[in-house]
């Protein structure tokens, strides 16, 4: 209850943080705020754009009573290469750390883009969860088939977290756990064929798991009727015409476009 009535409290923030002209473009649609519970990003193009956004911030948290945490409120400047910041954004008064990259909602976003880091991140914290689940079977005696569902309960999930648009990148770190777990528990060397160990297990790569949630999402967006007012749906076109324009741009839809093309669809 106590969430529900936080986001009725905040609704209002959106229109009255809203500004004219400031914000990143996707087509005709205009990212300046995102939220999620009480958490918030601010999104410019340019720095006196999101120094305004921060004023206007901090005008409604003073209107309604609002408490803004400014040693967690990090600034990320997304770019390229690494430039020089002179320029201090300031939340009220106070200066606000620029970071080269930062955690959202469990993911780990770096100021290049790259996502190859997020998929790292989850499979340290996988890696961590499997080997705390190995120490325990050298207590207790427990069969294989409760050992592969302990490992689906509590290592997958983690391997699998935002896979639909991370199951494209660094497939060989999602599955280096997986096959690690299941040599361990057949007592099996390293130098087994992984072929081998999932033949005998009947089970498939992780990374096959998430190309199919990644297929599984890309057709929830084709096939969504609200194309002109839904925001995925509008940064996925955005991606098709940059396709368009550069066959060999890396992006997710190019991504998704090369699964397809080595399925044979």
């Amino acid at each position: 209850m106590s969430l529900l009535l936080f986001l009725l409290f905040v609704n209002d923030a959106f229109t009255e943080i809203k500004t004219d002209n400031v914000g990143a473009m996707i087509n005709h649609l205009c990212v300046f705020m995102m939220m999620f519970a009480d958490d918030m990003i601010l999104c410019s193009t340019t720095k006196q754009g999101l120094q305004t956004l921060l004023d206007k911030l901090g005008t409604y948290s003073d209107k309604w009573g609002l408490k803004v945490n400014t040693g967690k409120t990090k600034i990320c400047v997304f770019e390229k290469r690494k430039s020089n910041q002179n320029f201090r954004w300031k939340y009220k008064g106070d200066f606000l750390d620029i970071v080269e990259q930062f955690c959202y909602l469990g993911i780990n976003f770096k100021y290049t883009g790259n996502m190859n880091d997020s998929v790292k991140m989850l499979s340290d914290q996988a890696l961590k969860s499997m080997n705390n689940l190995i120490s325990v079977f050298g207590r207790i005696s427990v069969d294989i088939n409760t050992k592969l569902k302990l490992f689906d309960a509590l290592v997958k999930p983690i391997l699998l977290y935002g896979s639909e648009v991370l199951g494209i990148s660094c497939e060989s770190e999602i599955d280096k756990i997986h096959i690690k777990y299941c040599k361990s528990i057949l007592g099996l060397k390293r130098q087994t064929p992984n072929a081998a160990v999932y033949g005998e297990l009947g089970r498939l790569p992780i990374s096959i798991l998430c190309k199919e949630r990644v297929l599984r999402f890309w057709l929830k967006l084709v096939h969504n009727t609200n194309t002109n007012i839904s925001p995925t749906s509008i940064m996925y076109n955005q991606q098709l015409e940059d396709v368009r324009q550069n066959p060999n741009v890396k992006n997710w839809a190019n991504r998704v476009k090369s699964i397809l093309d080595n399925l044979g669809f």
